[in-house]
């Protein structure tokens, strides 16, 4: 069956230029295809007079152009919204769905992409590779990997420019990540303005381990090295071959004592 033009409340004609009226026609079951006879010409439909519902199994584009699924708004009308569901409507618990909302519907300047995953416990948006689940967004917990230790944020030589979060929560490297293998870094606000680097282990033990550190100076040649004022209201014990404690009185006056008491040890 080849179709040349269907006129709305008129009928249509076909290739033997014969009209057939279609106005108040049944449904009627046809075992063919509906073909157009020029490629990329003929509508199912207009802009006017839309059909209701369109039942298919699958839509396949197959033009020269890109396929496109559009509300075709203008500018400054912008306010419709495009649906994909999984399962009945767009604002059900049956199913997850996207939506697609214009830029003129009330949130501003900008359209808006939502995925939902419906609104029961466990409905969560699932991340897929090579067939393989890699993360996923729980709809209580956030963004989180699928396995431990499997994905890294950035890579060796893409990194992200800025992080802002509360507290960095490092895990055991190599190892299963466990609640009692972990370390906490935050900032501590001592005034306003003025925040502290804060380190915590689960058990509230202080380890550093490193080679070289350096405070007031980016390139320490010691174990420890401190440039400016150190101050230390107590010292415990100090172990090892020997202490020197020495002083450049240059011009400077001294006004205070010092004290070696080994006595306590």
């Amino acid at each position: 069956m080849r179709i040349k033009k269907i006129t709305p409340g008129v009928g249509f004609y076909d290739n033997r230029f014969a009209k057939r009226e279609l106005d108040n026609l049944a449904s009627v079951a046809i075992n063919t295809s509906l073909i157009s006879d020029t490629d990329s010409t003929d509508d199912l439909g207009s802009s006017d007079i839309a059909w209701a519902n369109l039942y298919v199994d699958a839509i396949i584009g197959v033009g020269p152009q890109t396929f496109v699924i559009s509300r075709n708004t203008s500018d400054g009308s912008d306010n419709l919204i495009t649906a994909i569901a999984g399962g009945g409507t767009s604002s059900s618990t049956r199913g997850a769905w996207i939506t697609l909302r214009g830029n003129e519907f009330g949130f501003g300047a900008g359209g808006r992409l939502i995925f939902a995953s419906g609104n029961l416990s466990e409905s969560n948006i699932h991340f897929f590779s090579g067939n393989l689940q890699r993360s996923m967004i729980f709809e209580d917990t956030g963004l989180r990997p699928n396995a431990d230790s499997q994905l890294g944020l950035g890579s060796s030589s893409k990194f992200w420019d800025q992080t802002f979060t509360d507290e960095l929560v490092l895990s055991n490297v190599g190892a299963a990540a466990t609640a009692a293998d972990t370390v906490r870094i935050s900032a501590l606000d001592l005034s306003a303005g003025d925040a502290g680097l804060h380190i915590k282990t689960e058990n509230d033990t202080e380890h550093l381990f490193a080679s070289l550190v350096g405070i007031g100076t980016t390139s320490p040649n010691a174990e420890l090295e401190i440039v400016g004022d150190l101050r230390v209201k107590t010292i415990h014990e100090v172990t090892g071959e020997g202490l020197v404690l020495s002083t450049n009185f240059n011009t400077e006056s001294i006004n205070g004592n010092t004290v070696l008491d080994s006595s306590t040890f």
